[in-house]
C-alpha cells in the first residue's frame, strides 16, 4: 500500500519537479528560439529577417504592442503545434516537447513582447486545467 502511494505522490510532483523556474525557462526558451524562430522571425522577434523577402506571407513582428493582446498563450501554442495554413510557419509538434515550447512562448511573451510574468508558462495547455 505504502508503494502505491508513493508512486502516486511521484506521479502527481514529478510535472511539477519537472518544470523549472522563469529563469531557466527564459534561458531554454532562448535557445529553442534561437534554433528554430529567428530564422524567419528575427533575433530580435521584429520579423527582420534575411528570409523575409522571399517568404509569400511576412513573418509576424512579435514587438508590436497589439500583438501581445491578439496572441495569448493557448493561440501561440497552437501555431507553434501546427504550423499557420499558407504561410512559412511549420508546425513544430514533432520536433518540440510541451516543455520546450512552453518555454519558447515565455520567452516570447517575456523578453520580446515585454510582458510581465513572474512565472513561466505552463506545459500544460489551458484546456487540461
Amino acid at each position: 500500500m505504502n508503494k502505491i502511494i508513493s508512486l502516486l505522490i511521484l506521479l502527481f510532483l514529478f510535472p511539477v519537479l519537472a518544470y523549472g523556474g522563469l529563469p531557466e525557462s527564459l534561458k531554454n526558451g532562448k535557445e529553442i528560439y534561437r534554433a528554430y524562430c529567428s530564422v524567419c522571425h528575427g533575433d530580435k522577434g521584429d520579423g527582420q529577417s534575411f528570409v523575409r523577402n522571399v517568404i509569400k506571407t511576412p513573418p509576424l513582428d512579435f514587438t508590436k504592442k497589439e500583438l501581445a493582446d491578439q496572441f495569448t498563450v493557448e493561440r501561440m501554442r497552437w501555431a507553434i503545434l501546427l504550423g499557420k495554413p499558407d504561410t512559412a510557419m511549420p508546425a513544430w509538434r514533432f520536433e518540440l516537447t510541451a516543455l520546450q515550447i512552453s518555454d519558447v512562448i515565455t520567452y516570447i511573451r517575456k523578453e520580446i513582447m515585454g510582458l510581465k510574468l513572474t512565472a513561466p508558462v505552463s506545459p500544460e495547455p489551458a484546456i487540461y486545467k
